[in-house]
């Protein structure tokens, strides 16, 4: 039957925000009291869960000195590269969609203009998920809904311009065009 995604997440949304008390049903001389518990309860397991700065501890393939020596290197790397895209803060919104969300989700992705890889926090509202995956399974597929402007989009796939023009249905790239937003799904 399938599980109904985005009315528990309007619902967890409402009761994060304090918004739970439908005003209504009150009588004119009643005020709406909400001792929002839900919302003092999200920051504490949030604070608890992404307390500690996130760092990796990696484990020599033997006791050789080299192996050793790598795995120091390659854990040293990885704590910078940490430090410097501030993943504690792309945690902190990821572990509060997946209590609210119920899906918490940190994206790499590579930026060929710098070189690096960067971790990114995807709103799961964006997300399109495999909906026959169980609880604990590993989806067969995740799709982001990206939206870019047509030249943006050109210019990441340049060998596949002809085929975005064609989806398009346009043969000639105006500026008005190449200016337009368009969403694609971008699939994992």
């Amino acid at each position: 039957s399938g599980y109904d995604l985005e009315s528990v997440r309007n619902q967890n949304e409402r009761y994060y925000l304090g918004k739970q008390i439908d005003r209504s049903k009150l009588y004119n001389y009643q005020v709406p009291y909400v001792d929002n518990q839900i919302y003092v309860g999200t920051q504490a397991i949030m604070s608890y869960v992404t307390g500690a700065n996130p760092s990796c501890e990696i484990t020599p393939e033997d006791d050789s000195l080299q192996s050793q020596v790598m795995a120091e290197d390659l854990e040293t790397a990885v704590n910078i590269h940490t430090e410097k895209w501030n993943l504690a803060k792309k945690l902190k919104s990821a572990a509060k969609n997946m209590y609210t969300k119920r899906v918490g989700v940190i994206k790499l992705k590579y930026d060929p203009k710098i070189g690096d890889i960067i971790p990114i926090s995807v709103d799961p509202n964006n997300l399109i998920l495999d909906k026959d995956c169980l609880l604990g399974e590993e989806p067969r597929f995740i799709a982001e809904i990206c939206t870019d402007s047509v030249a943006a989009l050109i210019k990441k796939f340049p060998d596949a311009e002809d085929k975005i023009m064609k989806a398009l249905g346009r043969t000639r790239k105006t500026p008005k065009m190449l200016g337009q937003i368009v969403a694609y799904n971008e699939v994992w």
